[in-house]
């Protein structure tokens, strides 16, 4: 992961676990410089609502983001990130609309509001990027074009599901690529239904 043009480069172990009724999610990251952790993040959605609460060193919070647009930003990554549970596609809060023979736009309801993006898919019917508007920071004006492409699929609980992935920000002065995703395993909670999705 990076922050920013420009920036560089570092590794980020996380865990993040996954509701489907109802919709949320709670991502634990933390990032290294060499062996030393440098920083802890969390990323949440809960009941409508998203926070991102980044402290370094375990003791400093140097971001606590929370309103309107984290609330959008965590719904966009929530629906994104569906790839890894697709059963939930098939829930009474998800729509769908075909755009083309290869697309179709995808839209997620929870507590009064959507989200709405579109589905790539290749010529096998495979996923290969999911791309809407979303904000980046908690105090920006509009969202920016956002995208997670699919760079490699793998097989977790019987299921063959995308394995490695990148987000993208499409900003004025040019693509802002953030994250470079590998999952390293995931575990169905077949009462609950939520898996666990390990990265870095």
């Amino acid at each position: 992961m990076r922050l920013g043009p420009g920036q560089p480069w570092m590794p980020l172990g996380a865990e993040e676990h996954y509701s489907v009724q109802p919709p949320g999610f709670v991502w634990a990251g933390t990032a290294h410089a060499g062996p030393v952790a440098v920083a802890r993040a969390r990323d949440m959605y809960a009941e409508g609502h998203g926070r991102m609460l980044v402290k370094v060193a375990s003791l400093w919070s140097v971001a606590d983001a929370s309103g309107a647009q984290t609330d959008q930003a965590a719904m966009m990554r929530y629906l994104s990130e569906m790839i890894w549970f697709p059963a939930a596609f098939l829930a009474g809060n998800i729509s769908f609309e075909a755009v083309d023979d290869s697309s179709a736009r995808v839209t997620l309801t929870d507590h009064g509001r959507t989200a709405t993006a579109t589905l790539v898919f290749d010529q096998q019917g495979r996923l290969t990027d999911f791309v809407g508007k979303r904000y980046r920071t908690a105090d920006a004006s509009d969202p920016e074009a956002w995208s997670t492409p699919v760079t490699g699929y793998g097989e977790y609980e019987g299921l063959r599901l995308p394995a490695c992935g990148k987000a993208i920000y499409e900003l004025p002065g040019g693509d802002l690529e953030y994250i470079d995703v590998t999952i390293t395993g995931l575990h169905y909670d077949t009462g609950a239904a939520e898996p666990e999705p390990r990265t870095r």
